[in-house]
């Protein structure tokens, strides 16, 4: 069995309304479960992830800052912290997590 990790991204100015991104992202998400399926492959919704990355000092522009995605039928779960290609990074792009992870 062959795992793989795929990861989406999606940039936008602060000032765009959260609707529009997660619009856009749902759209990713649906378009790569819809080629998955087509070359038979199983998107692992239980392991499906999202992290939303702002600086510190626009976290206060943003109302609600969770993106309300599904794959199929289940909720993708919103992250502070993720793990990717070994580094762990967490929303406001620091990498305390990471580099006390090193020292231990």
């Amino acid at each position: 069995m062959l795992n793989c990790c795929t990861t989406l991204n999606f940039s936008s100015d602060v000032t765009d309304e959260l609707l529009g991104i997660t619009l856009a992202l749902q759209q990713d998400v649906d378009d790569l479960s819809q080629w998955s399926a087509a070359n038979k492959m199983v998107t692992n919704a239980a392991k499906t992830k999202c992290l939303s990355v702002t600086r510190k000092h626009l976290t206060n522009k943003i109302i609600d800052g969770s993106l309300n995605l599904h794959l199929g039928n289940s909720n993708i779960e919103q992250m502070d912290i993720q793990k990717l290609l070994r580094l762990t990074i967490n929303r406001h792009l620091c990498f305390n997590v990471h580099a006390e992870e090193l020292h231990v």
